[in-house]
């Protein structure tokens, strides 16, 4: 309903898609906040495979801007004693996991030698070193990603 109605204003896309991400993730954004059970590196694992975002700073923005449509949530419920604090805190805490978690192969933190090794598949190489760091297999460190694309090219070819 969001991205149909912002549509309809002539909102520029890019806009539309933000707030419509903020709309559907603030509620998910106070159960976190409530909850400390909740996994908040799952989530971020799940938002940076979902293709809303280009890259982690992009990524990061977005955490802030939830943060604070939350924080004016939790003060609109016009309760006397509503605090902020603990919602401005986790977004903080969002938006710096954000900068950790790569979202595209381009922020993967490689060097030459993975290039070298990986020779005409390139591509896919890195493909796999991203998934395998967003999933929390390996670090996002030059020597981390060099051995786990070695230890994947050694293994024998399933058939």
């Amino acid at each position: 309903m969001t991205e149909t109605l912002l549509t309809r204003l002539g909102y520029p896309k890019a806009f539309v898609h933000r707030v419509a991400w903020i709309v559907k993730n603030h509620m998910r954004f106070h159960y976190f906040v409530q909850n400390g059970e909740a996994n908040e590196k799952k989530w971020i694992r799940k938002e940076a495979r979902s293709g809303e975002f280009r890259d982690s700073q992009i990524m990061r923005t977005a955490w802030e801007q939830l943060s604070k449509v939350c924080a004016a949530d939790v003060l609109g419920c016009g309760k006397p004693y509503a605090s902020t604090d603990g919602t401005l805190a986790f977004g903080e805490c969002m938006a710096d996991l954000s900068l950790e978690m790569p979202i595209h192969t381009k922020d993967l933190n490689y060097d030459e030698r993975v290039i070298k090794l990986a020779g005409n598949k390139v591509g896919e190489g890195l493909q796999y070193l991203l998934g395998q760091v967003q999933n929390g297999v390996i670090t996002n460190e030059p020597d981390a990603l060099y051995d786990a694309l070695d230890h994947k090219l050694r293994r024998p070819v399933e058939k």
